[in-house]
């Protein structure tokens, strides 16, 4: 198991959310191959993400701040999982990418917080 950094350990304690230790954002960076996102990406992996699944809408604000935006998806992380393990999605100029379900299910099944969470295929 990997240890937590002091940086993790705190946010964990404290119960607060935290961007860069939440499991949304980590899957999120897997899925898509990327380490950062610009508003726009992420707003449209929303919009993608909230035709596919019966979930309450974002809010405004998650549309313009991107902390928001990821706390939206750590907040519906079943729908996510299962978003995530079979998302394929390029931009218009052929540079954003998703993976192949294989690869997401795989790092899901690694997860301790999923081990039982199975995506359906």
């Amino acid at each position: 198991m990997k240890r937590l950094s002091e940086k993790e350990r705190t946010a964990k304690e404290r119960g607060s959310f935290n961007l860069i230790t939440s499991e949304a954002w980590k899957l999120l960076k897997f899925t898509f191959g990327k380490f950062d996102f610009q508003q726009s990406q992420i707003n449209l992996i929303g919009d993608i993400f909230e035709s596919k699944y019966d979930i309450a809408p974002r809010s405004r604000i998650a549309k313009r701040n991107k902390t928001v935006a990821i706390k939206f998806f750590q907040d519906n992380m079943n729908e996510f999982r299962d978003f995530c393990a079979h998302v394929s999605y390029q931009d218009k100029d052929g540079t954003f990418g998703g993976p192949t379900a294989k690869q997401a299910q795989e790092y899901i099944a690694d997860k301790e917080d999923f081990k039982d969470f199975i995506p359906s295929v």
